[in-house]
């Protein structure tokens, strides 16, 4: 039933960027007056120690639009504060109101450390929610609160921050206080221990719900008239709730963001510029895929399951070329339906060198297997653009997902063979940015969840790229594809586990009537 909590929560969740009126308009009118233009490209290096005992602190590097101000030094519709984006409007007396979306980073891997042996790995998820402030004396109060989006730990998060900008000339200072309370689904998920868990060193532990203050200091500098560096440091003081945990060795948590951006009017114009592609309704596309994959499969033999590691066990094909398909059909001017189709069949022969598990057959060392994995992905999803004009398009798509998922081993003691067909709840956001009237930006993630009687699971796809238009009717991009499954499964034809990924470059032509 957790996927029809999820589905609900997500799609009520991008249905009030339509709904909620702000002021004199709907949030969806302040999201189409969005002009791009007026942020800049930057890139941030960030480094977040982490809480867990023996567990690597977290860095990376991420684009991101970004102004030259902090989020409460400026008044446009979207902005970006630690790890949220969102979207506001500002009204009346000071005051602002909006929706936000951001990353939950906290989580572990299983085994990631001696401390965590024998815990089951922890995710990070996306979160939304809405958020308010005003303007008082000065100072930028907001409050906010976030839900769990993914259905990791279906808890909440609720927000109080207070925050002041000071300039000094080219360069301007930000000091910010906040307080966060996470609800004890949340703490019990990330921080607790679970009975099955317990270990004589590490008891069972459920920690409740947490309140923790948090300060934090911003600089920014534009060090020339078109490039800017921002800088921020914050600590969280870590409650008992937390700190007591014995998956947890620290009292505090520090994180540090350095950015750099340069400001510039990249794209084409908002409210002019023309897109050679706006009239015609109808877009049949074929790709070439240059697929890299992995594949697992786990298949009960009574109480026991066995992996099958099948690329480097049984010898079967990691790189293979697959041509998806799609149609799309536009109606109207913010409506469009889209079918796609795409299979990958992979097989291999080998001598195995040791008795290899698989269900109720082990087939012995020295023992020439064959073995095939075979996978067609439909999908069926109707599109609503929440915004559409010459500069970019983002829409919200919804639909159902059809996995006909097929694997056989054959050797001398017989034949394994296993196959299921799933129907899912798909759920995506697609995002296209024109930096020309013919060349454009684009990026793709769509996802769902699963957990209902015998199925649980989950699949990621996520595409980025460009896309350049010969004509009005035809086109040509390139771009990256990741694409992951893993998927429980009670169904008698296939009873057990199946995780695979496909992930390589991609080329697409299409053409539109």
């Amino acid at each position: 039933m957790a996927s029809h909590r999820l589905s609900i929560r997500c799609f009520a969740f991008l249905t009030s960027l339509a709904a909620t009126p702000v002021g004199a308009e709907s949030l969806l009118d302040t999201i189409r007056e969005l002009d791009l233009n007026n942020y800049a490209v930057g890139a941030f290096v960030v480094t977040s120690e982490s809480a867990y005992a023996g567990v690597k602190d977290f860095n990376g590097v991420f684009p991101i639009p970004t102004t030259w101000r902090n989020a409460i030094g400026h008044e446009e519709s979207l902005f970006v504060r630690d790890t949220d984006v969102g979207l506001r409007t500002f009204f009346g007396d000071g005051w602002n109101a909006g929706v936000l979306v951001g990353v939950q980073t906290t989580g572990y891997g299983s085994g990631e450390s001696p401390a965590l042996a024998g815990m089951a790995r922890r995710d990070w998820t996306l979160q939304g929610g809405f958020i308010a402030g005003r303007s008082l004396f000065g100072v930028q109060v907001d409050a906010d609160v976030q839900t769990d989006l993914l259905g990791e730990h279906n808890g909440q998060e609720y927000t109080l921050r207070f925050a002041r900008q000071f300039d000094i000339g080219r360069q301007y200072v930000v000091p910010q206080v906040a307080i966060r309370h996470q609800s004890s689904r949340l703490v019990n998920h990330y921080y607790g221990v679970r009975p099955e868990e317990a270990l004589p060193t590490r008891p069972a532990y459920v920690p409740g719900g947490a309140t923790t203050p948090q300060i934090a200091l911003e600089w920014g500098w534009r060090l020339l008239p078109r490039w800017f560096v921002t800088l921020n440091a914050g600590v969280e003081f870590l409650p008992d709730e937390i700190r007591n945990s014995p998956i947890v060795d620290q009292d505090t948590r520090v994180t540090f963001r350095a950015g750099l951006a340069y400001d510039a009017a990249a794209l084409v114009a908002a409210n002019g510029g023309n897109r050679i592609a706006d009239d015609p309704q109808i877009e049949v596309s074929l790709g070439v895929f240059l697929v890299d994959a992995g594949t697992t499969v786990f298949l009960r033999a009574g109480d026991a399951v066995a992996p099958v590691k099948l690329e480097s066990q049984f010898d079967v094909d990691n790189s293979e070329l697959t041509f998806p398909a799609s149609l799309v059909w536009r109606i109207g001017w913010f409506h469009q339906f889209k079918l796609s189709y795409a299979q990958l069949k992979r097989a291999g022969e080998t001598d195995i060198t040791v008795d290899v598990e698989v269900g109720e057959l082990t087939f012995p060392a020295g023992d020439t297997v064959l073995s095939a994995f075979d996978t067609t992905l439909y999908s069926l999803a109707y599109g609503f653009s929440l915004l559409r004009d010459p500069q970019k398009e983002l829409t919200i798509w919804g639909g159902v997902n059809v996995a006909d998922v097929r694997y056989r081993s054959s050797g001398s003691v017989g034949d394994v063979t296993a196959d299921t067909t799933q129907l899912l709840p798909t759920l995506g956001v697609e995002f296209d940015a024109s930096l020309t009237d013919r060349l454009s930006l684009e990026a793709a993630l769509s996802f769902f969840l699963l957990d209902f009687n015998d199925h649980s699971g989950d699949m990621l796809n996520f595409r980025f790229g460009g896309r350049y238009r010969f004509t009005q009717t035809l086109s040509a991009a390139v771009g990256w594809q990741y694409y992951r499954q893993d998927i429980s499964t009670g169904d008698p034809s296939f009873f057990g586990e199946y995780r695979f990924e496909y992930r390589g470059p991609q080329l697409t032509l299409s053409a539109r009537f």
